[in-house]
């Protein structure tokens, strides 16, 4: 039965206790790995990074290429004069054989010359930075590592949400709200970083510039007035208030959840 709410963070806590566990063990809390999840639009955005490595990669190698060509030329020419003089010295003939190395560009062997047209996607501007993007990330692995997906994704909407606060107490960055003293307990600069955790940022973030946009429904899985949340060491529990206040029902549609 919950009767009582912790004296330190407003969550509901068993009849006759005074804390939460969280707010009892703190930093003591582990929690098993989540099981990875591959979401469509992650594996676009790796395909995307993916193409444009590739195309890197042709364009560095049709510059060696050519580089190799034109020095191959230079030496071919080079011979060339040196077998024309050699030639002119055996023939009695004497002072300096003069010759034009210019290659009409008509010329030039078929092998050599080519033109590359490489269509380059220009990179995306964004709001935030990767150093962002690392912040969030270790944040969400101390706060929510072993939590569903759309937990997770609660997590970066709840920072996002004060980023986006009118209330003066939080930062209007994303770097000052993850750092700022005595909010969130799990992160920590020591925290890896996830390569589902990373993407699933990135994804949340997107969706946050979508939203600001104009887009109607991007996908948030958090309202943006909630700007609080504790855990049990299992679950998290977002509240729109810093004590009491509505505990979420996740109502809203996750578009993490199959």
């Amino acid at each position: 039965m919950m009767a009582d709410t912790c004296v330190c963070c407003g969550a509901p806590v068993p009849e006759g206790r005074q804390v939460c566990w969280v707010c009892e063990h703190g930093d003591e809390i582990t929690q098993p790995e989540r099981l990875p999840r591959k979401q469509n639009r992650k594996e676009a955005k790796k395909k995307m990074r993916h193409t444009r490595r590739s195309i890197r990669n042709v364009l560095a190698a049709k510059l060696i290429c050519l580089t190799v060509g034109i020095m191959v030329t230079a030496l071919a020419v080079t011979f060339i004069c040196i077998v024309s003089a050699a030639a002119s010295d055996d023939d009695g003939s004497s002072g300096i054989t003069q010759m034009s190395a210019t290659l009409p560009i008509d010329e030039v062997p078929k092998e050599l010359s080519f033109i590359v047209e490489v269509d380059i996607e220009p990179e995306e501007e964004h709001d935030y930075t990767e150093q962002d993007v690392t912040l969030v990330a270790k944040t969400v692995y101390g706060e929510a590592q072993g939590c569903t997906t759309t937990e997770q994704a609660a997590v970066v909407w709840c920072i996002l949400n004060r980023v986006d606060s009118d209330d003066p107490y939080y930062p209007d960055s994303i770097s000052g709200v993850v750092t700022q003293a005595n909010q969130f307990v799990g992160y920590s600069e020591n925290n890896p970083v996830t390569d589902e955790i990373h993407d699933l940022v990135i994804d949340v973030l997107d969706r946050w510039e979508a939203e600001k946009a104009g887009e109607e429904d991007a996908g948030r899985v958090l309202p943006s007035d909630y700007l609080y949340f504790s855990g049990d060491g299992v679950h998290n529990y977002f509240r729109n208030e810093y004590r009491g206040g509505q505990v979420w029902d996740w109502s809203l549609e996750s578009p993490y959840e199959n």
